[in-house]
């Protein structure tokens, strides 16, 4: 892969098995992995001490279960506070 192919270049990320490595973008998505993917990119990161996981989300989510809450009559608090 040539350094005109990739839009960015994170040298040095260390994956969940504890190898170092560098991830290559091209268009937004991960083009290539590997201990040495490119020699330059159009923007470089350095990534020592940063960890990348694969699939890693954001758990934090409201389900409103056991379901939404009712409405609240027009004069209940807080919105009867309101003037």
């Amino acid at each position: 892969m040539s350094a005109s192919d990739l839009d960015l270049l994170i040298r040095g990320v260390r994956l969940a098995s504890g190898e170092q490595v560098e991830i290559g973008v091209q268009d937004g998505l991960i083009a290539a992995i590997g201990a040495s993917v490119a020699p330059a990119a159009a923007h470089e990161l350095d990534g020592q001490g940063l960890l990348a996981l694969p699939g890693g989300v954001d758990p934090h989510v409201h389900f409103n279960e056991p379901g939404p809450r009712p409405p609240r009559p027009v004069g209940s608090p807080p919105s009867s506070r309101c003037r």
